[in-house]
């Protein structure tokens, strides 16, 4: 590497606005429920290419999205962002074509993906991102702009922050049965104590009767 290119790395690595991003980035890989792809080096449109190749036939994009997340041992999905990011893009793509439709039946529409991931954050599509010109489609205000009541509404993108904020929730809702389950417990105990000792007194009751009659 030549020296200036050297120096310029360094120099970006010692400012502080690239530290602090650097850190924050960390934080939200960290808070990952999985990787973020399983596709190796490959992009999509690489990906797509080898699928083909080795089933000799059209491979959809979002076929080869989905192999690209796929999880282990059976599992759809190789992170709960990676099935989040599909099952919200499925319930737009079913909104416009029917509720029996798959995405995979028809050309990928990547306005429905703007829709989906409320835009192109960051300059990046919801799903596919390698395989779609921006120049392709509107823009988020645009479609903003023109819609109705009948179309799709535009959806929050999830981030890794919504997802903690997701998995804190439902960690708070199973702390709550799980509260709620003692709770029962407890006080089914403490009325079958009650109900013996109460049996107990009666009995005792009924002996002492018994004795001071004879």
């Amino acid at each position: 590497m030549k020296e200036d290119c050297w120096e310029a790395l360094v120099d970006m690595w010692c400012d502080a606005a690239w530290q602090a991003r650097h850190v924050e980035k960390g934080n939200d890989r960290a808070k990952m429920t999985g990787p973020a792809h399983v596709q190796g080096s490959r992009n999509l449109i690489a990906l797509k290419q080898h699928m083909e190749a080795k089933v000799g036939r059209p491979v959809h994009i979002l076929e080869a999205w989905k192999e690209g997340h796929k999880g282990k041992d059976g599992a759809e999905f190789c992170s709960e962002s990676a099935e989040e990011k599909w099952g919200t893009f499925k319930k737009v793509f079913q909104e416009v074509h029917g509720q029996e439709a798959e995405p995979t039946s028809k050309p990928l529409d990547p306005e429905l993906l703007i829709i989906a991931g409320q835009g192109n954050g960051h300059g990046r599509h919801l799903l596919c991102n390698e395989a779609i010109a921006t120049s392709s489609h509107r823009k988020l205000h645009e479609i903003r702009a023109s819609s109705t009541s009948s179309t799709p509404s535009i959806r929050s993108r999830p981030t890794a922050a919504s997802h903690e904020i997701a998995r804190l929730k439902d960690l708070m809702a199973q702390r709550a049965v799980e509260e709620e389950q003692r709770r029962k417990a407890e006080e089914e105990s403490r009325e079958k104590e009650r109900a013996y000792t109460n049996n107990r007194l009666k009995m005792l009751e009924d002996q002492l009767q018994g004795s001071e009659k004879k």
